[in-house]
């Protein structure tokens, strides 16, 4: 019996559900030689701001029971660097790619969602409203206001699809969901990393040179995936499910939960076939269900099951 693996949202057409979150891809190039890029249904590249970043200092990575606590701080070469030298290659990654956004402004909202949008190789803006790991920005996806302020500034410059990526630890995601989605957000990540540190105790100091990180990995995902099952239960809107996607069982709970998307992105850090191997085990799943498409099983746990 064959799979039909293909989701259709925003108007694209994704060849199966699976998205390379931002971040460890990267812009793509990096893990083409450990991954066939082409075989996912989309990657979500590098988040770009106005200004180069270089990152938080050192150490800024480091690993804890259940997953990994990341302080890189949005290092990315600026949206002049990225439209110059990396927007005219990206036609090399042989997958639906999407633009990742973060500004520290209303201004620079408005100016990141203009540049983004004169690049045609990029299909649909995530906007990166809730990196927990830079010192002094805002993380706009915790407050409603500057959620939609954020949402209309990029609105105003773009017809492409706008996809809100918010944050899991806070104290009503369907609010801001909702909040996010009357701003004018055609789909909604949830979610980014949750904040998190470790503490040396030879020491008596945070190991991170930030002191706090963005926690990722399995140990997150029973939190994201309850948010997901939320938000889909309250709001019509396609939704990207991330955080602690490790294999093919994870994959299909967050399907089950409602998520549209499924988005990897720890476990690319441990093994870059990880896409490949999930897909693999989807389909067999699907199979020996006798259910002909991945559509079908979006959003069952809000139904009547199997």
């Amino acid at each position: 019996m064959g799979v039909d693996l293909s989701v259709k949202r925003l108007g694209i057409k994704f060849k199966n559900p699976l998205i390379l979150a931002s971040g460890p891809a990267g812009f793509g190039f990096e893990l083409q030689q450990y991954l066939d890029i082409s075989k996912v249904g989309a990657i979500t590249l590098k988040t770009i701001t106005l200004n180069p970043r270089e990152g938080n200092a050192p150490p800024r990575l480091i690993d804890t029971h259940g997953g990994i606590i990341n302080s890189i701080g949005l290092q990315n070469p600026g949206i002049k660097e990225f439209l110059d030298t990396i927007a005219p290659r990206l036609k090399e990654i042989k997958t639906i790619k999407i633009g990742s956004i973060a500004g520290f402004s209303i201004e620079e909202w408005n100016i990141l969602g203009e540049e983004m949008d004169k690049i045609k190789e990029i299909k649909a803006i995530e906007l990166d409203l809730s990196c927990p790991n830079v010192k002094g920005k805002k993380i706009w996806a915790k407050d409603e206001k500057l959620t939609q302020e954020a949402i209309k500034a990029v609105r105003k410059s773009t017809n492409k699809p706008i996809i809100a990526k918010l944050a899991p630890d806070v104290t009503d995601i369907v609010k801001i969901a909702k909040e996010a989605v009357e701003a004018g957000a055609d789909a909604l990540s949830i979610g980014n990393t949750i904040e998190a540190m470790r503490i040396n105790i030879e020491t008596g100091l945070p190991v991170l040179k930030l002191k706090t990180g963005g926690l990722s990995g399995p140990a997150i995902k029973p939190i994201t995936l309850a948010r997901v099952f939320k938000v889909t239960g309250a709001l019509d809107v396609p939704v990207i499910g991330i955080g602690g996607i490790m294999t093919w069982e994870d994959a299909l709970e967050y399907a089950m939960a409602g998520a549209s998307l499924i988005g990897i992105a720890t476990a690319l850090m441990i093994n870059p076939q990880s896409p490949l191997e999930i897909l693999e085990g989807i389909e067999s799943f699907l199979r020996q269900k006798r259910i002909e498409r991945f559509e079908e099983i979006i959003g069952i746990s809000h139904r009547s099951g199997f």
